[in-house]
């Protein structure tokens, strides 16, 4: 499924690529797609495993994944949902500046040192044999604290431009959104207290956390295909 899943966000990348060189498209929104497609390359063992042998058999690879890509995809989505989803551009400054930049530094931080904490003596996709260690626990949540932090900004005026929005598929989407927000707004501090705790339910909350960006990035291609309607309904 990953595989596929790959494929087709390779695939949407190629084809976003040539409006926005041509300066048609969403550039945010095209780092999406891309750093999403690295993301579901990542989890092919096909692919994990022979790539983090190359780089020294360490996991360095999902640590790669874990901090830079999934921070910088989640930062590139909050700007894609803020300037081309809710029309709110100023809102990317506050994902990208202030707090925004302190979370983002405090998310990676935590996530490096976390890392070099584990002790994984071999290369492992996810680091799922390693998760009775406290310390990948912490790995794993600390990769949510930025993308927590940029849905925070962004569920409250999505919630209000859905109850503003009156057109079905536009309301939708912007649904669809918000519940991918508030998924990774509300899990990720529960995701420490269940480290903390020492329940077994790291894997659930972790797929759920990963499934919550489709939503979001589901959402937001709704309401793209929503302003390409009315752009074409226009110039008829």
């Amino acid at each position: 499924m990953a595989t596929a899943a790959a494929v087709i966000f390779s695939l949407m990348t190629l084809i976003r690529l040539v409006p926005a060189l041509h300066g048609r498209g969403s550039w945010p929104l095209l780092l999406v797609h891309a750093l999403m497609a690295a993301v579901l390359w990542i989890m092919v063992p096909a692919v994990y495993l022979p790539v983090d042998q190359a780089l020294g058999g360490r996991n360095v690879l999902n640590l790669l994944q874990h901090s830079f890509i999934t921070s910088v995809m989640f930062g590139a989505l909050g700007t894609a949902v803020a300037r081309g989803g809710i029309h709110r551009p100023e809102l990317s400054r506050r994902i990208w500046h202030g707090w925004g930049l302190v979370l983002f530094v405090v998310g990676v931080g935590g996530v490096i040192v976390s890392f070099f904490c584990i002790d994984a003596p071999y290369s492992a996709m996810g680091m799922n044999p390693f998760l009775d260690q406290e310390t990948t626990g912490f790995y794993k949540g600390f990769t949510f604290v930025y993308p927590a932090y940029v849905c925070g900004a962004l569920i409250g005026p999505t919630v209000k431009k859905a109850r503003q929005t009156r057109e079905a598929l536009a309301r939708r989407s912007l649904d669809v959104m918000t519940v991918g927000l508030g998924l990774v707004l509300v899990l990720t501090p529960i995701y420490f207290g269940i480290v903390l705790a020492g329940n077994g339910l790291q894997k659930v909350i972790d797929l759920v956390l990963y499934s919550a960006t489709f939503l979001i990035l589901g959402g937001l291609t709704g309401l793209f295909v929503y302003a390409r309607r009315l752009s074409s309904k226009q110039y008829r």
